[in-house]
């Protein structure tokens, strides 16, 4: 009883205390002149701090293409939320996240100057440079993701980005995921690493961007159902349980580990900004030095494959890539941005030893130097882009010749319309030219024998 009168003596202290004199009210403020000052110059309530907006975080691609940070939530956020964080659209999966994809439709939107490793069911989940993105926040910002696998596993995407002073952004992100999956030996698990920074300088003219990327991505390999009519399509419920289904590897696995550094940066050597022009000319330069292999290991030969040269099997495929790219480029309010540059690839594709049959000798390297020129030019009036770039071989077996072009006119905010043309002709990637392995029925030279793809959209 003692305490329920403390509760009510508490209860009739309140009504007296709400009931003290509020501060006077500050001098209202006119909304009309609010409306008219900059958003930029907006400051808050006590006039201390300026307001901190959303499109102050902005997120900037590898083509420069700057959007800031979207809280919103839309039907597009949920074509994301997967494991790609794309739209995953024309992609049919497999049986278990983080193994291949059948692609229903044909990508046209990257096309490489030079050959890739190869293995590119392996890569949807591989980071390239046009891939990684730079920041500019005025304030740290967090980004997480996290969803759940298949059987025991989780997949979690985490980035930080901050700027130390207005002009200097660094970022560090990590995803990491594994994931057993629902049928034998289909385990996947990978490690996508990066660590970004991105720098203008006071009086603009020098800007650099750079980043570190090292990324491994293991799965194993069961080479799909063995006896799928009997135990898959006959709906036996016996084999309801997936995990009871025969498969026909049970000892295979293979890994891609990449690591890779990249700078690019650019000085502008003149600029001049007036009422009637508004142009710039600037010499930039690109680097980039990436490290990669492919290995296929399995415990012992399975017939499916052939015959075998030793056992047990471990194929590997390395290659280490050296890039540099030396630019020019003028840009004009009138003309729009014009852009020369000469490209220097160095390759360095290799295997462990020289394969010596009856028939022929194997080598276990391709090695060389590339050379290449080109330009690019961009113009944009109102809502109607233009967009195109050649680049042409003049040193080299790789590539003869790359060119993209586009045009787009945006007839509102939700629609666009566009036309693009793609004409390339280089060789095919290097598992096509060259491979070794345990398997005898997998080992080939073709690197004087195939000639360069020609390939028009």
């Amino acid at each position: 009883m003692r305490y329920l009168y403390i509760v009510l003596l508490f209860l009739l202290c309140l009504p007296a205390a709400a009931q003290d004199k509020l501060p006077p009210p500050g001098k209202q403020k006119d909304s009309t002149q609010f409306r008219k000052r900059n958003p930029q110059q907006a400051q808050a309530t006590d006039g201390s701090e300026s307001i901190t907006r959303i499109e102050e975080y902005k997120i900037i691609s590898y083509a420069r293409d700057t959007t800031y940070l979207d809280t919103t939530l839309t039907i597009q956020k949920e074509y994301k939320y997967n494991f790609l964080r794309r739209d995953d659209f024309e992609l049919m999966p497999f049986a278990n996240i983080g193994q291949p994809y059948n692609s229903l439709g044909v990508d046209l939107e990257r096309s490489g100057l030079y050959p890739a490793l190869g293995a590119r069911a392996r890569h949807f989940n591989y980071l390239e440079i046009e891939d990684i993105f730079y920041y500019n926040v005025p304030t740290p910002l967090t980004d997480l993701f996290f969803k759940t696998t298949f059987e025991q596993g989780q997949m979690l995407d985490a980035m930080l980005t901050f700027n130390t002073s207005p002009r200097l952004n660094f970022s560090i992100a990590y995803k990491g995921f594994r994931s057993l999956g629902k049928y034998q030996y289909t385990q996947n698990e990978s490690g996508n690493f990066r660590t970004t920074a991105n720098y203008l300088s006071r009086n603009g003219r020098y800007a650099l961007r750079a980043h570190i990327a090292a990324q491994d991505i293991l799965g194993e390999e069961n080479g799909g159902l063995s006896e799928k009519e009997l135990q898959f399509e006959s709906e036996d419920p016996e084999f309801q349980d997936r995990s009871r289904l025969d498969v026909f590897f049970t000892n295979a696995n293979n890994k891609v580990l990449g690591k890779r550094y990249f700078l690019d940066h650019r000085y502008t050597l003149a600029r001049k900004r007036d009422s009637l022009s508004d142009s710039s000319l600037g010499v930039g330069h690109e680097f980039s030095y990436e490290t990669k292999y492919y290995q296929f290991q399995q415990d012992a030969q399975n017939d499916y494959f052939g015959s075998i040269i030793i056992s047990p099997i471990d194929d590997k495929a390395t290659l280490k890539t050296l890039y540099n790219q030396l630019s020019l480029d003028y840009s004009s309010k009138l003309l729009g941005t014009l852009k020369g540059f000469v490209n220097l690839y160095q390759y360095d594709y290799y295997f462990n030893s020289i394969l010596i049959t009856e028939d022929e000798t194997i080598p276990n390297q391709l090695r060389g130097d590339e050379i290449a020129v080109g330009g690019s030019y961009s113009k944009q009036i109102g809502g109607f882009s233009l967009d195109g770039e050649l680049a042409y071989g003049i040193t080299g077996d790789l590539t003869n010749y790359v060119f993209d072009g586009s045009a787009k006119l945006k007839l509102n905010e939700k629609h666009e319309i566009g036309f693009s043309a793609h004409s390339s002709s280089r060789m095919p990637n290097f598992n096509f030219l060259l491979y070794q392995s345990e398997y005898t029925n997998y080992n080939w030279n073709n690197s004087n024998t195939f000639e360069n793809e020609n390939v028009q959209s």
